[in-house]
């Protein structure tokens, strides 16, 4: 009877002493918004110098101007020295031309613009990812060290009533020793990811690296699903970054293709005017003349580089289509992933709810039944229940951010925060 009562008594100090202990020891914890920590993408240097190349295209319009070149002539008239002549020589681009390159120029600004937003979503996911990694693994580093110290108390457990001369099973001592060496395993794991994640939010936020940071808030389970059907909504308004990259390229191409057609309509290649300075009185029908030189509508070799354009216009609307189809499929696909996930993870939280393990650990008048070994069993068996809720759960905040990722969603106008149940704009 001593050899089960007092290793009870001697667990349950353990376990008590261990735990108050984990929080007497933690200090109070800087809480930060997820907004804080998104909106600091907007600040990012590499994404101001691709604004300052948009505004300098917006300031700086490249466009064809009408008059192409001009060259001025001065020289004796023929060989005859004393007789100069003056010419002003001009050629020119036509209207069509002009006003296609136009449309070039405005092509131009808006692929600049699609590329800024291209930089924003990679900016932008990468502290979604970095703020999620902060939120679920400091909980899992928790419930992994509270692992680790129940697989210490039991191994204490067993020394003690190997010690007491009790009747141990060896393969439950061995198994609790390897065991626990793989559940201290698991936690460094754990710690090197979220001291990761730690490091990046440090670089982008003006915080202390050895800080113990938190994150204010993460979207729970009953938001993801609601949120997700407004993600595939506004998926089938706005184009993702690289669809839009893709549309814009191929109007590009077609823009240049048109403009590469329209050089063979410049009909006019140059006007000249001539004065002739002689010796003689000045006459106007003999001293002032004018030329003209028109250009006849053959394609000639220009035929060739035509059919290059157009053959890049055809190329470029095939990725386009392909990767709207793939886009599509993709996120579908994702949804699906998250939708299964958010199920399995609300089934396994009412199966856990109602098992006979939560009801006899709930319940205290349970514990006079059980030896202090058995507890510990169950609640190694129960902590186990809890870190498999928590990395699927930390799999469903993934798969939420991969459909963020793919859809376009994270960088959509008007900028959300997609952490937030309320969907709240971004600070700018």
């Amino acid at each position: 009877m001593k050899l089960t009562v007092i290793p009870s008594l001697l667990i349950w100090g353990c376990t008590t002493f261990l735990f108050a202990g984990s929080a007497l020891g933690q200090s109070q914890p800087l809480v930060i918004r997820s907004s804080a920590v998104l909106a600091s993408a907007l600040v990012e240097g590499q994404l101001q110098a691709q604004q300052s190349e948009t505004d300098y295209l917006s300031q700086n319009p490249l466009l064809l101007p009408w008059l192409d070149e001009l060259e001025l002539r001065y020289g004796p008239d023929d060989l005859y020295l004393n007789e100069q002549r003056v010419a002003i020589r001009l050629a020119t681009n036509g209207w069509r031309s002009v006003r296609q390159q136009r449309s070039i120029h405005q092509l131009e600004w808006e692929m600049s613009t699609a590329e800024q937003r291209v930089l924003l979503h990679e900016k932008l996911m990468e502290r979604y990812r970095a703020a999620c990694d902060l939120y679920f693994l400091q909980a899992l580093m928790q419930a992994q060290n509270n692992l680790v110290q129940l697989y210490d108390t039991t191994r204490q457990a067993y020394g003690f009533l190997l010690s007491a001369g009790a009747k141990v099973d060896l393969l439950d001592f061995v198994d609790a020793e390897e065991d626990g060496y793989s559940a201290q395993a698991e936690l460094r794991k754990y710690q090197a990811e979220h001291q990761r994640a730690l490091s990046l939010i440090t670089q982008w936020l003006p915080l202390d690296p050895k800080a113990d940071l938190r994150l204010d808030t993460f979207i729970g389970t009953e938001h993801l699903a609601a949120t997700a059907l407004t993600i595939a909504a506004q998926t089938q308004l706005l184009p993702t970054p690289e669809l839009a990259i893709k549309a814009i390229d191929t109007r590009l191409s077609q823009a240049e293709w048109q403009l590469e057609k329209t050089k063979q309509y410049n009909l006019l290649s140059f006007f000249q005017l001539d004065y002739r300075q002689p010796q003689e009185p000045f006459t106007l029908q003999r001293d002032l003349s004018a030329r003209i030189g028109l250009k006849v509508p053959i394609p000639g070799g220009a035929r060739i580089k035509q059919r290059e354009r157009a053959l890049q216009v055809l190329q470029a609307q095939h990725r386009h289509q392909w990767a709207q189809s793939t886009h599509q499929q993709s996120v579908a696909q994702q949804t699906q992933t998250l939708h299964s996930l958010i199920e399995q993870q609300n089934s396994l939280l009412a199966d856990h709810q109602k098992s006979s393990l939560h009801r006899l650990l709930t319940d205290p008048a349970a514990y006079t039944y059980l030896e202090g070994v058995d507890v510990l069993r169950l609640r190694l068996l129960r902590q186990k229940q809890t870190i498999n809720q928590l990395e699927l759960a930390y799999k469903t905040a993934q798969a939420y951010l991969e459909l963020l990722d793919i859809s376009g969603a994270a960088s959509a106008q008007p900028l959300r925060n997609y952490l937030d149940p309320k969907l709240s704009p971004l600070p700018q």
